[in-house]
């Protein structure tokens, strides 16, 4: 199959069983020996906006306002064919956040660094590493809103000819591997012990970006 059949087969499987169409933005696929989630992603200087669609028709979408370093209000929905799972709205003051929605919560925030960031929307993560300033290790953490739990994530980085190479440890020793260009773009994640990568989905621009990028990393 060519890469203009790959992309346009998976496009049309996709989009015969999403509950709504994704958000437009740039368009990237998870491969775990088939495809099995498509994302989309749409970034502007102080919001990101990201859509996510499983092989079994979870469909996920979500919306992060950012302000001074840190989200200041967002909207998060989950969808199983025709069952809302996860629909809630959250804003931040001071240190607390506030949920409505499916859950109607008030929370304080940790004292580090932190963001909203469902698994499947690793892409809502970016501003946060895009702050660490050394190669020096960083706890971040990372509310989950489907899951309604914070999780702590130990950072580093290592700077690439049009790139960075974040390492992410979370709380069990797991890592993962992700591939931001310099534009704000995850271009690759990959999870150790699992033959599992994320990349964009074939012949779309950030393809070229993502083959550059990758050929500069380690064997």
């Amino acid at each position: 199959m060519s890469a203009r059949e790959l992309h346009d087969r998976i496009v049309a499987v996709y989009v015969a069983r999403a509950a709504a169409p994704l958000p437009a933005g740039d368009t990237l696929v998870s491969w775990y020996g088939n495809p099995v989630l498509l994302h989309t992603v749409r970034r502007t200087s102080d919001e990101i906006t990201t859509g996510m669609l499983r092989a079994d028709s979870l469909y996920g979408t979500a919306r992060v306002r950012w302000a001074a370093g840190r989200p200041v209000s967002f909207e998060t929905r989950w969808l199983q064919g025709d069952s809302v799972l996860v629909d809630i709205a959250g804003s931040s003051a001071g240190d607390m956040l506030r949920l409505s929605g499916t859950t109607d919560l008030m929370l304080r925030v940790p004292d580090l660094p932190w963001a909203i960031a469902d698994y499947g929307m690793e892409d809502q993560l970016l501003p946060l590493l895009d702050a660490l300033d050394s190669a020096e290790p960083h706890q971040v953490a990372a509310y989950r809103p489907f899951a309604s739990k914070w999780d702590t994530l130990a950072v580093t980085r290592q700077p690439l000819v049009g790139g960075v190479l974040f390492e992410l440890r979370n709380a069990d020793g797991k890592r993962d591997w992700w591939l931001v260009s310099h534009e704000g773009a995850l271009v690759q994640l990959r999870r150790e012990g699992q033959e599992f990568e994320r990349r964009p989905l074939e012949t779309t621009p950030l393809f070229a970006v993502y083959r550059s990028l990758r050929e500069q990393l380690p064997e």
